[in-house]
């Protein structure tokens, strides 16, 4: 961020040139001092189980789970798959009279994201690398600036100074210094000073090197305080979003039930309102500069409490 030189500006005006603990079950079961036999010496004698115990497993609860994994993934009952013949006609078939092999490549086909090969090789490369699209764009970006610097060199850095002419500049520091001066001994004083082009140069590059000191230190302090700004900021919404648990569907009734706030929601609009892009923007911000969005969130604003509180009386 340049340095505005306002003091510049102004001298130069009549011149002539920014917990888990571990149950211990088994390991605290302590051993009975004695155990008592029962009495059975006046009980009848029961006849001994011969029956077969049952082999056949009990399958109601996996079927339960099955059926309804199926349903999630559009088979209507859970239990039936439709198939349609090459003559275009369809078939029902229960899916437990299929083949394993069939099953599987139903449940393959009905599970299957449905992304192409580059987007599962861009999620795979996310996950090995613990990264985000928003870590890989900024990656490549940096990437691109080297790149550039390693072919083209380092971009010359601007400063507000640069706008001066040697004598405007030189003049300017004149009066910054000697502010009783008058523009005729100003001249003058420039005029010697230019007599020797060396010595003059030499000048100039001190005056030069002293305000791009002070743009730098200027900018950094700007910086500084933009960062600190945008934690407060930051710092501020996360604050807000810890007590944003709930919306009433009618905040005119304490009694009426609330729709509760999830974390992945709070974190949702943290993104929003945070994340920035490549040009340090935010979704929020490009929002608040759409006139259809922003009238949109206005209406939300004003309306939207009593909306749902009419929809939830109705």
């Amino acid at each position: 961020m340049a340095v505005e030189l306002n003091h510049f500006d102004y001298l130069l005006d009549n011149d002539p040139v920014n917990n888990d603990s571990s149950y211990q079950d088994d390991q605290n079961i302590q051993e009975p001092s004695s155990i008592t036999e029962p009495d059975n010496s006046n009980q009848e004698p029961t006849e001994p189980d011969n029956s077969e115990p049952s082999t056949e497993p009990d399958n109601q609860e996996s079927e339960d789970v099955l059926t309804s994994f199926l349903k999630s993934y559009g088979l209507e009952d859970g239990r039936t798959v439709t198939f349609e013949n090459e003559d275009g006609t369809t078939e029902q078939v229960e899916f437990s009279s299929l083949s394993q092999e069939e099953q599987l490549n139903i449940l393959k086909e009905i599970t299957a994201p449905g992304l192409t090969e580059d987007e599962i090789n861009t999620i795979n490369y996310l996950r090995r690398n613990n990264a985000s699209l928003q870590d890989v764009a900024e990656y490549y970006k940096k990437k691109g600036i080297e790149e550039y610097i390693s072919e083209n060199g380092p971009v010359e850095k601007h400063y507000s100074i640069d706008d001066y002419s040697e004598d405007e500049l030189y003049l300017a520091n004149l009066k910054e210094k000697y502010p009783d001066m008058t523009d005729d001994d100003l001249q003058s004083e420039l005029e010697i000073a230019k007599s020797n082009d060396e010595l003059f140069k030499k000048k100039i590059d001190i005056i030069k090197k002293q305000y791009k000191e002070q743009e730098d230190k200027q900018a950094e302090e700007a910086k500084l305080e933009s960062e600190r700004q945008f934690n407060d900021f930051k710092n501020t919404i996360h604050s807000s979003l810890e007590k944003f648990n709930e919306i009433s569907t009618d905040y005119r009734d304490n009694e009426a039930p609330s729709l509760e706030i999830e974390d992945a929601e709070k974190e949702r609009i943290f993104s929003y309102i945070l994340d920035v892009d490549a040009d340090g923007m935010s979704q929020f911000f490009k929002d608040l500069n759409n006139p259809d969005v922003l009238v949109e969130l206005a209406w939300h604003r004003l309306f939207g409490k009593d909306a749902i509180s009419g929809v939830t009386q109705y």
